[in-house]
């Protein structure tokens, strides 16, 4: 497989934490005499490719790799890098396993839809590690600033979610309990798409330097002011019918969460002492009341319309940004002494 040979002849084999791989494949009474020598194996690297492939394309789909690699210019190896970081960031392989646990016990359709919205997080936690902590960033490393804070965020995203999404998430895991999924796996599986923003929210903090909960509650409360999670939704209904609707897709996607993430570090960027989330977001929106009026009145335009498309989705990522320019011009003008009105 072309795959295969790709990542044989990349170097990526040869990292030393990659040697667990092997305990994958042999028989548990093979692990417990000779798992100390596995590292010796003459064929360790076939062994350990061939797991790492039939890994991920038994989750994302033989085509995925070669998606990601046609959209970011990743080679194969970056592709395992990322996808085997994301499984660990967000437990995928156990949260799979308890899926499938429920084999014969729940409809094959209810366990593909869990899967497929597993698989959904994975995909995106990738591609966003691919364009924002790419292999210049040892694997330790990204491990070490996202595994905790997803960890404890994670348990939290339901509660900082506006109303609306809440209700949403509720339907999904109704939907979920009602054909036996337990409860807890149901409403886990419910908010998965909702936590991916940790990614955001964590790479914000590192930068801010603020508490973790007060950003990801600043990061949640400017996206109901702007209605940043039903424009991420749009986002994902984009048109990918061809090669350059995927490429448009991925880039404005990535625009997207690139935009929150200057938002929402502009927005703390104002904040002093012990000021609550929600009065933080509400002055920094009157500061920028211009900007914010115009961009919510295209937002409310495009809810009336019959949709969203890629032309209306540049236009308001644009518009976002005008609202940090906006917020850049008055700093300026007051570093100036001017009047920035």
């Amino acid at each position: 497989m072309a795959l295969k040979e790709r990542l044989l002849e990349s170097g990526y084999l040869e990292t030393d934490y990659l040697l667990s791989e092997l305990e994958g494949y042999f028989p548990s009474a093979l692990n417990k005499r000779f798992g100390k020598v596995f590292g010796e194996h003459r064929l360790k690297r076939e062994i350990i490719g061939n797991q790492l492939v039939n890994n991920l394309v038994n989750r994302l789909g033989i085509s995925f790799p070669f998606r990601m690699m046609d959209e970011t210019g990743a080679d194969v190896a970056a592709v395992i890098r990322n996808y085997r970081l994301a499984c660990k960031l967000y437990s995928a392989e156990a949260i799979w396993n308890e899926i499938e646990s429920l084999d014969g016990l729940i409809s094959q359709a209810t366990q593909l839809d869990m899967k497929m919205e597993m698989r959904k997080l994975i995909e995106r936690t990738m591609f966003w590690l691919q364009r924002n902590r790419s292999k210049a960033f040892a694997t330790e490393k990204v491990i070490e600033e996202f595994a905790p804070g997803i960890a404890k965020l994670s348990p939290r995203v339901l509660g900082l979610l506006h109303e609306s999404e809440k209700i949403l998430v509720g339907e999904k895991s109704e939907q979920y309990r009602e054909d036996g999924v337990p409860e807890k796996l149901a409403e886990r599986i419910a908010v998965l798409t909702s936590q991916f923003a940790c990614l955001d929210i964590i790479a914000v903090k590192e930068s801010s330097k603020r508490p973790l909960e007060y950003v990801a509650a600043v990061y949640f409360e400017l996206g109901r002011q702007l209605r940043l999670g039903w424009l991420n939704g749009k986002v994902s209904k984009l048109p990918r019918g061809n090669f350059w609707q995927s490429l448009a897709r991925s880039a404005i996607r990535d625009d997207f969460h690139a935009e929150c993430r200057t938002l929402t570090s502009d927005v703390l960027g104002g904040g002093v002492g012990s000021t609550s989330a929600e009065e933080l977001v509400a002055g920094w929106c009157e500061q920028n009341s211009l900007a914010v009026e115009r961009y919510q009145k295209l937002i409310q335009r495009i809810e009336a319309g019959s949709g969203i498309e890629l032309e209306k989705m540049a236009v308001v990522l644009k518009e976002l940004h005008a609202i940090v320019l906006n917020e850049d011009d008055k700093q300026l003008s007051r570093a100036w002494g001017g009047n920035a009105d």
